[in-house]
C-alpha cells in the first residue's frame, strides 16, 4: 500500500508541476498536508471532526497517531477531484473574471468536497476490511462492514476538503502563469 500511495503521489506531483507549475504544486501539497494532518490528529485523538476511530499499525509510521500514508492519501484523492471539478466547471479558464471569482471558488470547492467524499464512500469500507483503521462505535453507513461508518465521517470529509480546496484556490488561482 505504501509504495502504491507514494507512486500515486509522485504521479500527482509530476502532473501538477507540468500543468500548474512548482509554486502551485507545492502550495497545494503544503495546504493539503497541514490541514489533513490536523483534522486527522484531532479526529483520531479526540473523536472530533470525523467521529471516534483509530489507526492500526498497518499503515506504517505515524506522527501524533496519524500515519503519514494517510496524509499522503489526502493529496492523492483531492488533487484528481480538484482537476475534475475545474475541468467540468471551467474554473481554470474563468480565473481572471473578477466579478464571479469568489463565487466560482466557493462552488468549485464545494463540488471538490463532494467528489472527494464520494470517493471516500467507497474506500472507507475497504480500508476497514483491510484493517487500516477501525471505528470505535461503527455507524449507519454499511453496518455490515465491521460495524459500519458514521455519517460524521463524511461531513468531516466535506468540511476538510472544502477548506483545503478553498484555501488553495484563493491563494493560487488569481495568477494565470504556471
Amino acid at each position: 500500500v505504501q509504495i502504491q500511495m507514494l507512486a500515486l503521489l509522485a504521479l500527482c506531483f509530476v502532473h501538477a508541476a507540468g500543468t500548474k507549475g512548482w509554486k502551485k504544486t507545492l502550495g497545494f501539497s503544503v495546504i493539503s498536508f497541514i490541514i489533513s494532518w490536523f483534522v486527522e490528529f484531532i479526529g483520531c485523538n479526540y473523536g472530533w471532526w470525523f467521529g471516534d476511530y483509530e489507526y492500526t499499525p498497518a499503515l506504517g509510521y505515524a506522527i501524533g497517531n496519524v500515519p503519514l500514508m494517510v496524509v499522503v492519501s489526502w493529496d492523492v484523492v483531492i488533487y484528481p477531484s480538484l482537476l475534475l471539478v475545474d475541468e467540468l466547471m471551467g474554473t481554470e479558464q474563468a480565473r481572471s473574471e473578477n466579478g464571479n471569482w469568489l463565487l466560482r471558488i466557493v462552488l468549485a470547492s464545494g463540488a471538490t468536497a463532494l467528489v472527494t467524499t464520494a470517493w471516500d464512500l467507497t474506500t472507507d469500507p475497504i480500508a476497514i476490511e483491510e484493517g487500516w483503521w477501525k471505528w470505535d462505535f461503527g455507524g449507519a453507513y454499511l453496518p455490515e462492514v465491521s460495524g459500519g461508518v458514521p455519517f460524521s465521517n463524511f461531513w468531516g470529509w466535506i468540511g476538510a476538503v472544502f477548506i483545503i480546496s478553498f484555501l488553495y484556490r484563493v491563494m493560487y488561482t488569481r495568477d494565470t502563469a504556471p
